[in-house]
């Protein structure tokens, strides 16, 4: 008699959890930054590659990629290459 009496309110706890979690995602990444160098012959451009992974939150994967790598981006990388490692 008691799982009756709780068959609604497990069906509603069952409804609404997907809508409530967030999904987290690790992302391989490769970006570069160019860097100008000022010299007394002149001026060089200097190209820098950084790759990593990095953690990300999100209603769906393509927002959980974008949070992730937000933070590189922030501090004026230019993101090359991402790749979906595993999402939790």
């Amino acid at each position: 008699m008691k799982i009756k009496g709780y068959s609604p309110l497990l069906a509603l706890l069952l409804f609404f959890s997907p809508v409530a979690q967030a999904l987290q995602c690790d992302v391989k990444y490769r970006a570069k930054i160019v860097i100008v160098e000022k010299l007394w012959y002149g001026q060089v451009n200097k190209i820098r590659y950084k790759t990593g992974i990095v953690s990300g939150r999100g209603n769906s994967k393509s927002r959980c990629i974008k949070q992730a790598v937000k933070s590189i981006k922030d501090t004026g990388w230019t993101i090359t290459y991402t790749r979906l490692i595993k999402t939790y």
